[in-house]
């Protein structure tokens, strides 16, 4: 199995540096990936109570969010036990990849389940999520503009 580390550099210039937000893994025809639920802060309390209540390998259903007015390539999750509850987002990151493997893959070969529920963390760091699919012909992760390499000589900080 092969992995692939997905970082995001810090958005406070004193601190900087960089900080792990995914780990995507390859194994033979599957698409394997974890990643921290996105967008709970923007939704009602009841969601929150409800991801508090999730069970390890509980499933979630993604559904693709063409409205959402922050971003056309959104990709959200609701639970299917306990009633249908929208709990928060694919990460930004990933949306892109995912409404790809839709593309390409039938619905019963996409799941999404709850890791961990992270009930001390901060909100960002609440629910680890898995994703397991089929791995399309010609699907290449990763492969979106915001993943290009930052050209050199790009100041790391903004001074402002």
């Amino acid at each position: 199995m092969n992995a692939l580390f997905v970082a995001s550099r810090s958005a406070d210039p004193v601190k900087g540096g960089w900080s792990p937000i995914g780990r995507l893994q390859f194994e033979r025809g599957i698409y394997v990936n974890k990643f921290f639920l996105h967008g709970l802060r923007y939704l009602p309390d009841s969601a929150r109570e409800r991801v508090f209540a999730l069970r390890p390998e509980e499933p979630l259903v993604p559904m693709l969010d063409l409205c959402n007015p922050a971003d056309p390539h959104a990709v959200a999750l609701r639970t299917i036990e306990g009633g249908q509850v929208m709990v928060g987002y694919v990460p930004r990151y990933l949306a892109r990849d995912v409404r790809r493997i839709f593309e390409g893959c039938h619905p019963d070969f996409i799941q999404i389940f709850a890791q961990r529920v992270n009930k001390d963390a901060p909100l960002q760091q609440r629910l680890l999520c898995r994703m397991q699919a089929c791995w399309p012909d010609g699907f290449q992760p990763c492969s979106g503009e915001e993943f290009q390499p930052i050209p050199q000589g790009v100041a790391a900080h903004c001074d402002g």
